[in-house]
């Protein structure tokens, strides 16, 4: 389970049950597993906190918690919390001052002593559950204890005991975090799993980490043997050799060796160094290319260490794992064991001497941009992060970055490609990595191929990212003669079993059958996790992608994690990926249900994508796929496919046949036509983009989240972003989508309504009756339903209720926008909104008003004292609009006619962020050739500058309220990140100004902060 997910399902525990139930999940935590009694127990014992406060916590609570999200029955009267979700919440018990360490140290003796009459059971399973508790209770009160006692418990299991050693090494894993010390620990029960599972190859990586070329290794005290089997193959592997110039592996192919350097000091927080290591590793043994490279590692490194290394090893590439202090420079261990910082000029003059063996350095630390900008003087690409970057993340960049490497991409590729990986792996830190690069100095060219091959026509060249040609030189396939299907099932153990291995079957037999089948090669890949798919598309280079599965109702498509279950895959995150590969494939193919979601992000950099609308059954999808490539098998178009598929369920009476979607690239400027049209007349960026304009970015998946919910009973849905984000694009966007399937629509501006209408509530709600009548081009009717002595509010209800929505046979939806004017005045404010909400409640009861559909669309937050069950804020589908990514930058760069490179983006976005607006001047400007982005970059802050207007008025708004104007003088002159108070806060970023890290604010871009120094008289160098 992801974090994020574990927080929304601790977070919705909460607030359905209160503060008193989660104090009972903090403590349900900390056993390994749950039972009733046990529960009970705990509820009985802790009823108040270490300061002898009551908790209160109902005896209902024990049964609410048992039935919740955040367990799980795994047999009878046995219940247990994923991993994820168990470690936040006991994180939240430490952190919680009401329990803290002295809590954890009550709960261990509480469970200690609950199981001990269980540890002396007949029954052999009582035994073992009892003495997997005892060591949950000791890993976090006596680790060093609890480590001895496991050791001695695996030193006692023979090989055989296959089924054994994988229960050891489930238990072992939950064990992380207290028994961080004894990593080895962990690593040798993998090792011994793996081995007991049949794979020898992960056994060897697991085992080689602690073995150290001895048949045994000692944790707490404990010897463990390793099979002799095991001990010959560690002590056959390649040891480091000095060697001067190129070496070439049996085969005649040039090595490169990876030096990777791991410091994790014992005075600063631990890291998982050695899982990056053996997940780098286990990478490049699966590869194909696994001889061309030779990995040597160096643990606890100093710095004498460091310069032996790369005197010794002469690497090409050089891997650091650990820490960085930023400014204070890279964090080494001194003999000690205690940090040691080195300071970026050292650094610097350390890798001068060996730039022109070393090729590219790998700073995979935290805050390490800067010792990466002074590194890459001297070598041609160094990455770094900035700011910091969480373990999974640092992993999962790191195994994606080598697998690219090792299929012969560039280390500019290589970069992106693990950028997207992290995307693909829903962590929220793909900006956090920076490459910096020498491409123009004069021997880039040649360090920056990757893996030269003997002959010219096959190197392999670093080619910028908005050209990639992903091209292996091995596999060179003539698209005209022959394409590779790549078909990737996924059916997670914890879903439905589907008959996906029917579904390749007949796809398989249909091609044998076909006269073209030689043009055709099928690759089927079974079980597919994330990293199966990146590395399969970096393998294979594949022209169709076949994807049958799981797409669970638009959320995203289901892959399978490390341990079978499922693992969603969002639509941005497919994106991203594909588009690395969009010059290679031609068509993804997604046979699982409601995946229209994805296909559309997809397909905005492929060119045709087939996906399904809704739910699809499996002899529905097996027929659409096998009529599809029956068609291309034939030789016919992709179109054409598409509609052959459909028939081909249409012929079995399946009631399905429109469920298939084909989604293409025509309507995007990579079109001839389109491009043309974008060439000769460009949009001016004021104002909302039309409905038809081929300058709108979609967010995936706020738009198809929106067009999904708008379709619904009462919906609603509130839109929330500083102005020229594009909310009002959005909506109506929204409202055309409601159009399009038979619904009235109408909007509204709040700021069209004369002063006068805001002096009264009776009036306010005329005028708002009687615009809503005009947009629907209904007559007023304003005398026949104000009357009587029943409140405006009444009068404004049954005005809808009566007359509105009876007289309209469709759904309404209403587009209500500019309600921020409304906020100003507090004599209508409160009764409006409490109005929205109340028809929002009936239409959840009354036919009629299930048929009003509200979207509200507003910048400000809402300040005004609202009761939590009569506000409309707290309710429907909640949208907050971000800025653009780099991929959407990219995009619109590219709907502009503009072939920038991947650096070119970064530079405007370095000036602007991925601000709607401000990037769609810029274009506008620089497409026209009135500017170019060199001469935007020197007068952006200028009155000359096309910014000018937009960024005068933001001055004069902030010079009418000096509080706002000292608040912003804090954000801009401080280079990280400020605390200016929440109100002053919130309205900065309503005025889109600032952006939040934290409850701290730091200028939305560079253009804003160079704008306000200026004005403010401040030098930006000072």
């Amino acid at each position: 389970m992801k974090p994020e997910v574990a927080s929304r399902r601790i977070e919705s525990f909460g607030q359905r049950f209160g503060e008193a139930h989660l104090y009972l999940a903090y403590h349900a935590a900390f056993p390994l597993a749950l039972t009733p009694d046990l529960l009970y127990r705990l509820w009985a014992n802790f009823q108040r906190d270490i300061h002898k406060q009551e908790l209160k916590i109902p005896w209902l609570a024990v049964a609410d918690l048992l039935l919740s999200s955040l367990c799980d029955e795994v047999g009878h009267e046995l219940y247990e919390m994923d991993t994820v979700v168990r470690n936040a919440l006991l994180k939240k018990l430490k952190e919680n001052p009401r329990f803290g360490e002295k809590r954890i140290n009550e709960l261990s003796d509480f469970l200690l002593t609950y199981v001990q009459q269980q540890l002396e059971s007949h029954d052999p399973d009582i035994r073992d559950f009892a003495q997997a508790q005892k060591w949950t209770a000791l890993a976090y009160t006596r680790p060093s204890e609890a480590a001895r006692e496991l050791a001695l418990t695996l030193s006692k299991l023979k090989l055989e005991e296959k089924a054994e050693w994988v229960r050891m090494a489930s238990i072992i894993d939950t064990f992380a975090e207290p028994l961080a010390e004894f990593a080895p620990l962990m690593t040798y029960t993998r090792g011994m799993a793996n081995l007991a599972r049949g794979n020898s190859t992960k056994a060897l990586v697991e085992l080689n980490q602690v073995a150290k070329q001895q048949d045994k290794v000692e944790i707490a005290g404990v010897n463990l043997s390793i099979p002799t089997s095991l001990i010959r193959q560690i002590e056959t592997d390649p040891k480091p050799a000095k060697s001067i110039g190129n070496r070439t592996n049996n085969s005649g192919a040039i090595l490169k060796k990876i030096l990777i350097l791991s410091a994790n000091p014992t005075n600063i927080n631990q890291l998982r160094l050695d899982e990056e290591v053996r997940e780098i590793q286990a990478g490049l043994e699966r590869t194909t290319r696994r001889e061309r490279f030779e990995i040597i590692t160096k643990w606890a490194v100093r710095l004498d260490d460091l310069r032996r290394a790369l005197v010794d090893y002469e690497p090409e590439i050089v891997h650091f794992s650990g820490h960085s202090t930023g400014n204070q420079g890279l964090v080494l261990e001194n003999n000690s064991g205690q940090m040691q910082s080195v300071n970026s000029e050292s650094l610097a003059r350390l890798f001068r001497l060996f730039q022109d063996k070393i090729e590219c350095v790998f700073l995979n630390a935290c805050y390490s941009e800067v010792q990466a900008e002074a590194i890459y003087q001297h070598i041609n690409y160094v990455v770094g992060t900035n700011p910091a970057l969480g373990d999974r993340a640092a992993i999962e960049f790191a195994v994606a970055f080598y697998d690219a490497l090792e299929a012969g991409r560039s280390y500019e590729v290589a970069y992106e490609f693990g950028r997207g990986v992290i995307y693909l792996e829903n962590i929220l830190e793909s900006g956090t990595s920076v490459l910096k690069s020498r491409k123009n100095l004069k021997n880039a060219s040649s360090s920056s191929q990757m893996i030269p091959q003997q002959t010219q026509h096959q190197q392999v060249q670093d080619i910028p990212m908005q050209a990639v040609s992903l091209e292996n030189p091995e596999r060179q396939v003539s698209l005209s003669t022959s394409k590779r299907i790549l078909i990737v099932p996924a059916n997670p153990i914890n879903t439905n079993r589907l008959h996906l291995d029917q579904e390749v079957r007949e796809i398989q037999e249909g091609f044998k059958l076909y006269k073209r089948r030689e043009q055709f090669e099928i690759i089927a890949k079974w079980t597919v996790r994330t990293d199966d798919l990146r590395r399969a598309l970096l393998d294979y280079e594949p022209q169709i992608v076949h994807f049958s599965g799981y797409g669970p109702e638009n959320q995203a498509l289901a892959f399978e994690d490390n341990t079978g279950q499922m693992q969603l895959v969002s639509s941005e995150s497919l994106a991203r990926l594909f588009r690395l590969f969009k010059d290679k494939i031609e068509c993804v193919l997604l046979n699982a249900c409601y995946n229209e979601v994805q296909a559309e992000a997809i397909s905005q950099y492929i060119n045709y994508v087939a996906g399904m609308n809704s739910a699809i059954g499996d002899r529905a999808a097996i027929n659409f796929a096998v009529g599809f490539y029956d068609a291309l098998g034939a030789g016919l178009s992709y179109e054409e496919a598409y509609e052959f598929g459909c028939s081909a369920i249409a012929l079995e009476n399946i009631p399905e046949s429109v469920t298939p979607v084909l989604k293409s690239k025509k309507n995007l400027v990579h079109d001839s036509q389109t491009i043309q049209t974008a060439l000769t007349f460009f949009e001016n960026p004021e104002g909302q983009v039309p409905l038809d304009s081929p300058f709108y970015i979609e967010r995936p998946p706020i738009e198809a989240n929106c067009y999904e919910t708008i379709l619904k009973p009462g919906a609603l849905i509130r839109i929330k972003a500083p102005r020229q984000m594009g909310q009002i694009s959005l909506m109506m966007r929204i409202l055309n989508h409601a159009h399009q399937n038979g619904y009235q629509t109408a909007s509204l501006n709040f700021q069209s309504a004369d002063t006068e209408f805001f002096t009264s509530l009776d009036r306010f709600l005329q005028w708002f009756c009687a615009s809503i009548a005009f947009e629907l081009n209904l007559p007023d009717n304003l005398n026949k339903y104000w009357k009587g002595v029943l409140g405006s509010r009444n009068k404004c209800t049954n005005y809808f209720q009566r007359y509105l929505l009876p007289t309209i046979n469709t759904p309404i939806a209403l587009g209500l926008y500019e309600i921020d004017e409304v906020f100003q005045h507090p004599i209508i404010t409160t009764d409006f909104f409490g109005l929205l909400r109340a028809w929002h409640e009936m239409s959840k009861t009354n036919p009629v008003w299930s048929k009003l559909r509200l979207i509200i669309v507003h910048s400000k937050e809402v300040y005004i004292p609202l009761n939590i069950n009569q506000s409309p804020f707290n309710v429907g589908l909640p949208i907050e609009l971000p800025c653009f990514n780099q991929m959407q930058v990219q995009d619109l760069v590219e709907r502009h006619g503009l072939n920038w490179s991947g650096s070119q983006v970064e530079e405007l976005m370095a000036l602007v962020d991925g601000h709607p607006y401000l990037l769609r001047v810029a274009l506008y400007e620089i497409a026209r050739g009135r500017i170019t982005l060199a001469k935007l970059q020197q007068i952006a802050v200028t009155e000359e500058s096309p910014y000018s207007g937009h960024l005068r008025r933001h001055w004069l708004n902030l010079q009418t309220d000096p509080e706002l104007l000292e608040a912003i003088k804090q954000v801009v002159t401080t280079n990280s990140p400020v605390d200016v108070g929440a109100e002053q806060a919130f309205k900065l970023r309503s005025m889109g100004l600032v952006k939040f890290q934290g409850n701290d604010v730091i200028p939305l871009c560079n253009l804003y902060r160079q704008y306000f120094l200026e004005r403010l008289g401040i030098n930006s160098e000072a």
